[in-house]
């Protein structure tokens, strides 16, 4: 979620401050939570951020225990090597493989011909995905 404050105005800022002081201080989320939200001072960096996150990642969907990313463009071995060790605690099974062929169990056919990594994951912390989609983007 991007959050944006106009120039001047702080609501957003105000926000974040009581979410940090108050629920994260009280181990009511975790420090990982907070990177489901950014708060952007310019809609210039607002875009930025937004373009960031799907230079790579295209978009997500779930099959059974499995979760599938779909990518704009394919990882290398050794980046696949990296995101299951740094990672493995979304990837209950370690089984995380690129798939680069047409995929039946893609609920959008249009979408099936994007490279995709899929993995069993481990649900409920979703903040870690988000984590996992960005070390995706950044990875060369």
């Amino acid at each position: 979620m991007v959050l944006l404050d106009p120039p001047g105005e702080m609501f957003w800022k105000r926000w974040w401050d009581f979410v940090l002081r108050e629920l994260l201080a009280a181990g009511l989320i975790s420090p990982e939570d907070t990177r489901l939200m950014y708060l952007s001072k310019s809609w210039e960096d607002a875009v930025e951020h937004i373009e960031h996150f799907y230079s790579r990642f295209h978009s997500y969907f779930f099959f059974e225990d499995t979760i599938t990313l779909r990518l704009m463009s394919p990882l290398n071995e050794e980046s696949l090597d990296w995101l299951r060790t740094d990672y493995a605690d979304l990837m209950p099974k370690n089984d995380l493989r690129l798939m680069e062929c047409s995929d039946d169990l893609d609920p959008q056919p249009a979408l099936s011909e994007l490279p995709r990594l899929r993995f069993t994951f481990r649900r409920g912390n979703y903040a870690r995905l988000r984590m996992l989609i960005d070390a995706v983007n950044d990875l060369s």
